[in-house]
């Protein structure tokens, strides 16, 4: 190498240094969200992430199932809907709870109960809001307020669904 190869070689080793480390942790943060989506999904419980316009952030496998029955609650076109809910109460929930925590106002959450046209027992919602000032994804803030739902169904299994 000459004087001019080695300058530049100089020049670039601390940039593909710094590409080194980002792919580092690109791939670690990788591992780590597929660990908790992977996680998420054994739970017997469903898990929903939706915005302050009912819109389905993130779904776990056990409440992709529950909104894919269409039993009282169902994901159309990516937004949580509970038809059997006079008054859209659901909806008018998770507008209340996220609102409560822009405020700043104390909610543990709010639990309300949703009728199934099938004549099953009522599919019990869990509804709280998600910190949105300390949550983070990957290098970004999370901007939009967000409520996380618990949906409960009496006759699934409360063990977790371990799929090998």
């Amino acid at each position: 190498f000459g004087d001019a190869e080695c300058g530049l070689l100089q020049e670039l080793i601390p940039h593909l240094n710094r590409a080194l480390w980002l792919k580092r942790d690109l791939t670690t943060i990788d591992f780590e969200r597929n660990i908790a989506s992977d996680t998420l999904d054994v739970m017997a419980i469903g898990i929903v992430v939706a915005d302050q316009s009912s819109n389905i952030r993130f779904a776990n496998r056990t409440a992709r199932e529950i909104l894919q029955e269409n039993d009282g609650i169902s994901g159309i076109h990516d937004k949580i809907h509970a038809e059997s809910d006079p008054g859209d109460n659901l909806k008018s929930c998770i507008s209340r709870v996220i609102y409560k925590a822009q405020t700043g106002a104390v909610c543990s959450g709010e639990v309300i109960a949703v009728n199934r046209p099938s004549g099953a027992e009522k599919l019990a919602v869990f509804v709280s809001s998600v910190l949105v000032d300390n949550l983070q994804s990957g290098w970004a803030r999370v901007a939009d307020p967000l409520a996380l739902l618990v949906l409960r169904d009496s006759r699934r299994p409360v063990e977790p669904q371990l799929v090998f």
